[in-house]
């Protein structure tokens, strides 16, 4: 089971870790973690610090962000070297949570990476734009006119 703490502006977090449940059930340890308006750097620390510390230290833990270069991206890294296994991504979506919820991760770092780039790649790959042509007929974003 893949540990995960998600820590996201406002109640994104809460509201992603609900629909995975709703998809998966419980295939993952989820930790959904939310920061505010009024949410200062040294408490999004804290509130990540006591998430990690949830979690054996021997097993993997991935922090997932909703934005890279936000508030919450600069507060996980600043949490990145507490420990030798955590894994940090940001830019979140539901595809990439499902898949990391699902797959196996242990003591190997490079391994874990790995699994972890590909998690990335296929959730970049099933992004799309969809869209309706004059004649009504829904074209994918690689679709021929």
């Amino acid at each position: 089971m893949s540990n995960i703490i998600l820590l996201t502006h406002g109640d994104f977090s809460k509201g992603i870790a609900q629909s995975c449940r709703f998809i998966l059930g419980e295939a993952a340890n989820l930790i959904p973690l939310s920061i505010t308006m009024e949410t200062g750097i040294e408490e999004a620390l804290g509130m990540l610090r006591d998430a990690v510390a949830k979690f054996d230290e021997k097993e993997p833990v991935i922090i997932l962000t909703d934005i890279p270069g936000g508030s919450t991206t600069q507060a996980a890294v600043r949490v990145l070297g507490d420990r030798d296994n955590l894994y940090l991504v940001s830019g979140m979506n539901l595809g990439l949570l499902i898949e990391l919820a699902v797959t196996e991760f242990d003591e190997d770092r490079a391994g874990n990476e790995e699994l972890i780039r590909e998690a990335v790649e296929q959730a970049k790959s099933n992004l799309m734009l969809i869209s309706a042509a004059a004649d009504g007929d829904v074209l994918e974003d690689d679709d021929e006119l």
